[in-house]
């Protein structure tokens, strides 16, 4: 997730979902949303997670859950992880800039804006 994407006006970014993952074997869970690359806006650093999380039972979501997270934007993700009685088990948190191979990848006119008047650095 990109919690900083709230500078952009997206709200928090769910950029990869999986569920249903059995044991270890991440190629056979359910994908949701398939990993989007950080594409932090201008020069700005922006954090992203990746949470792991303890999963008992199989998780179904219902059509407009599902929606909702693949919309990716303004994804809640504490919201999420209570209503499926989720817990982290792993966290880490990566700071990625905006780089060439970033505007290469999505292509320039695909990144936000930041706004002038926030700025972390």
């Amino acid at each position: 997730i990109d919690p900083d994407a709230t500078y952009c006006g997206y709200g928090t970014v769910a950029h990869w979902v999986v569920l249903n993952i059995p044991g270890a074997d991440l190629a056979s869970g359910d994908v949701v949303n398939a990993f989007a690359h950080p594409a932090p806006p201008e020069m700005r650093w922006h954090r992203y997670a990746f949470v792991l999380h303890k999963q008992n039972g199989t998780i179904a979501l219902s059509d407009d859950e599902l929606a909702s997270v693949q919309a990716r934007a303004y994804f809640d993700y504490a919201a999420f992880a209570g209503a499926h009685g989720r817990t982290a088990v792993a966290e880490k948190v990566i700071d990625v800039q905006l780089d060439a191979y970033i505007v290469d990848y999505y292509g320039e006119g695909d990144l936000c804006q930041f706004p002038e008047s926030c700025s972390f650095v």
